[in-house]
């Protein structure tokens, strides 16, 4: 993200918008629709409902006073739709929405079993760009690194918004710099969990004494310093669990694991899962690292230590 993660990583929806313009006396004291998400108070505000319900919405960046598009390749994606939020970095994360209140700068998005949620606000009318503040539900302390801008996508050709300066991320793509291999650990003392990255190969322990995997690069998302991998073939090393699994259906080019580089001895990591190519589902959604990870963040990353310095 450039500032969506994971996410990576990273996950709204307001729903019953059709139930709010139905409203003649602007007030909706509470309602609650049959999938039990819950809108609070006033009437939300049709206008920025507008610019979101059902928009395929792309991350913008704001350099000083203006704003412009990231040197990505590809833009991270946002969509709200009647049950759910979806945030693509890499694959699309969907947030199940809880509760909406009204604000008086715009709304508040809660997700189910999330401790985040997004103030979110139309800040510029014209081009319907929106701004996402990422607050944790206890404290309600910001979170600027998963805080975002968005614009629909429709629109970007009206905007004509410039590109932001992309001389040191097309210096750091050529030079290839910018992760060096090594080893990496939740704890380098006590964890049985890694991830060996060479080049642009990784090998990664899936659970111990039972899968461990071969990694290649899918892509790379300079403007945030992170990878894509997928499952480059089917593992030799398994245990009597791992062996049970789908493997042919496993061996695809859909990535399974995502990393953001944080500095040279910190790094952010993502485990999706395996996708099967014949249920077009993911399966073994956790891994070593987040059985070992005792602190939960909202996009489901875990921070892993290079342990070879």
């Amino acid at each position: 993200m450039k500032n969506i993660r994971k996410f990576f990583n990273a996950s709204v929806l307001i729903i019953l918008f059709f139930s709010c313009k139905n409203d003649k006396d602007g007030t909706l004291e509470k309602v609650i629709d049959s999938k039990n998400v819950e809108i609070r108070n006033q009437r939300l505000d049709e206008n920025l409902i507008n610019n979101i319900l059902g928009k395929d919405l792309v991350e913008i960046i704001k350099v000083e006073s203006d704003f412009k598009l990231s040197c990505a390749k590809k833009y991270n994606k946002v969509r709200l739709e009647k049950k759910y939020l979806s945030i693509e970095v890499v694959e699309p994360i969907n947030y199940k929405i809880e509760k909406i209140e009204k604000t008086d700068i715009g709304i508040n998005l809660y997700f189910k079993e999330e401790s985040f949620y997004y103030s979110v606000s139309l800040i510029n009318n014209n081009l319907g760009i929106l701004y996402w503040r990422n607050l944790s539900v206890k404290g309600n302390k910001i979170d600027n690194d998963f805080s975002f801008y968005t614009i629909d996508s429709k629109r970007l050709k009206e905007a004509n918004l410039e590109k932001e300066n992309c001389d040191e991320d097309t210096k750091e793509i050529n030079s290839n710099n910018y992760l060096e291999n090594g080893k990496w650990k939740i704890d380098c003392e006590n964890s049985v969990g890694s991830m060996i990255i060479k080049d642009k190969k990784a090998s990664l322990i899936v659970l111990f004494n039972q899968i461990y995997i071969e990694l290649e690069e899918v892509k790379r998302y300079n403007s945030e310093k992170g990878i894509a991998y997928k499952l480059r073939e089917k593992p030799e090393d398994l245990g009597n669990f791992g062996i049970k699994l789908d493997w042919e259906n496993f061996i695809n080019d859909k990535p399974i694991a995502y990393i953001k580089i944080i500095d040279s001895s910190t790094l952010y990591f993502y485990w999706y899962g395996f996708f099967n190519n014949q249920t077009r589902k993911r399966e073994f959604t956790e891994c070593e690292f987040q059985q070992e990870s005792n602190k939960k963040h909202e996009d489901n990353h875990v921070i892993l230590m290079r342990c070879d310095l």
